[in-house]
């Protein structure tokens, strides 16, 4: 009876520390599948973040993008739109000053349907800057808007008393011409355009 009991006891021990070695192997190995679990929610979690963080920036930098886009068009809309108040004032004095010289028949329907070519010219390249004005007020900095406010007061000065007193252009037209490269100054600044023309250090 007792080597049975001793087989036993052997094999009762040497079950307990299988059963003991497989229970310690199991334990860990759950631990580790725990230990994985975590770390891909960690993962995940990071990815989360990391794509979270690049649409943000993706998203300022397409707003920034937009922003300097609509800047430009408003200011190239703007060099032309003095280039055209510039042409149409210069023609209206023309067109007036030929009628004060008597070089034209102020009467006559072939001058007068000329005249009022030349004024719906000007009319149109007037109202065209004032709403490229608003557009310059919205998008550009203190020194582009103050630019072309400076301007486009001597332009109303002149455009309202020319047709009274033709010589209102001549008597304006430095201040006209120092304004307007004031403006077109104000618009290379604001493209940066200067700082590209300058040489690098």
């Amino acid at each position: 009876m007792e080597p049975l009991t001793t087989l036993l006891t052997l094999l009762a021990g040497a079950f307990g520390g299988y059963l003991a070695g497989y229970m310690r192997k199991k334990g860990e190995n759950l631990a580790t599948h725990e230990d994985i679990g975590k770390l891909t929610d960690q993962v995940a979690a990071v990815t989360r973040t990391a794509k979270e963080i690049e649409a943000k920036i993706s998203s300022d930098m397409w707003d920034r993008q937009k922003r300097w886009e609509l800047k430009r068009e408003v200011l190239f809309e703007a060099t032309k739109r003095l280039a055209a108040v510039d042409d149409a004032l210069n023609t209206y004095s023309s067109a007036l000053r030929l009628e004060l010289n008597k070089q034209v028949q102020a009467d006559s329907s072939g001058w007068l349907e000329e005249k009022l070519g030349i004024l719906a010219k000007w009319g149109r390249a007037s109202t065209e800057f004032d709403e490229t004005k608003l557009f310059v007020g919205v998008v550009c900095g203190k020194e582009t808007r103050d630019a072309v406010d400076a301007f486009w007061e001597v332009v109303t000065r002149i455009g309202k008393g020319i047709s009274k007193d033709v010589t209102i252009y001549d008597n304006a037209r430095p201040e006209f011409y120092k304004k307007l490269l004031t403006v077109r100054e104000a618009i290379r600044k604001e493209l940066g355009i200067d700082a590209l023309d300058q040489p690098p250090s």
